[in-house]
């Protein structure tokens, strides 16, 4: 508090609008002193990160690692399934078409594949707004959670 007195009743004798030179050092020591400091946490900064960065990318080579033996280990064939024969239908699709159609049918409902049997492909209904059917959709949602 001493001190700022000192420096306060120096800059009141000096003239207006002029510069000592002990202000003029004072000043270049506390840019100097700011900019040092101002370096040094961004070194500081730079060498937290490299080290953050090297030890999260040799924690990912460890995770890979672990997973290519996981792969190997759980390497073992799928038991092959013979699909249903499928008739071409008379919409035109191909068989590709339609095994896709089924099996997805048959993972959205959970029943095999042997008890579901391909009728027809109609088109139920086509919204040309896609904000409409978000805000059909959540009201959908919402309505079932009260089921």
């Amino acid at each position: 508090m001493l001190q700022f007195l000192t420096f306060a009743s120096a800059a009141a004798d000096s003239t207006p609008g002029y510069m000592t030179a002990e202000t003029l050092q004072t000043g270049i020591s506390t840019t100097a002193i700011g900019m040092i400091v101002v370096f040094l946490v961004l070194i500081v900064l730079y060498l937290f990160v490299k080290v953050v960065g090297g030890v999260m990318g040799s924690l990912d080579k460890k995770s890979a690692a672990s997973k290519a033996t996981m792969k190997k280990v759980d390497e073992v064939p799928a038991p092959v399934v013979a699909a249903p024969v499928v008739e071409e239908p008379a919409t035109g699709l191909s068989p590709k078409t339609v095994a896709a159609i089924m099996a997805a049918v048959s993972l959205a409902s959970g029943k095999p594949m042997a008890q579901l049997r391909f009728q027809a492909v109609r088109r139920v209904r086509t919204v040309n707004n896609s904000w409409a059917a978000s805000g059909t959709n959540e009201i959908i949602n919402t309505r079932q959670q009260y089921l």
